[in-house]
């Protein structure tokens, strides 16, 4: 079972994101992941990580990723298909 932990700018609005992000892996990935934590940050920040290794991290020009570019991401580590 593995752990996902999103970090967010929360001065940057991008708690909605996070959220969606973490909605989608839980009703994908209910059986493969043991919890999912969004942990509030600053400067610009968004960082996705699994087991505690970031799979994404926001990009120079600032723009986040879809929720489903995560997905597949996610789909890769933890060697599943999107259901």
């Amino acid at each position: 079972m593995a752990q996902l932990i999103i970090e967010y700018c929360h001065e940057c609005m991008f708690l909605g994101r996070a959220i969606e992000v973490a909605q989608k892996a839980l009703h994908h990935y209910p059986d493969a992941l043991e919890s999912v934590t969004l942990i509030p940050g600053s400067n610009g920040v968004f960082t996705v990580m699994l087991d505690h290794l970031p799979i994404y991290t926001i990009n120079e020009e600032g723009l986040l990723p879809s929720s489903d570019q995560v997905q597949n991401l996610l789909a890769k580590k933890l060697g599943a298909k999107l259901a």
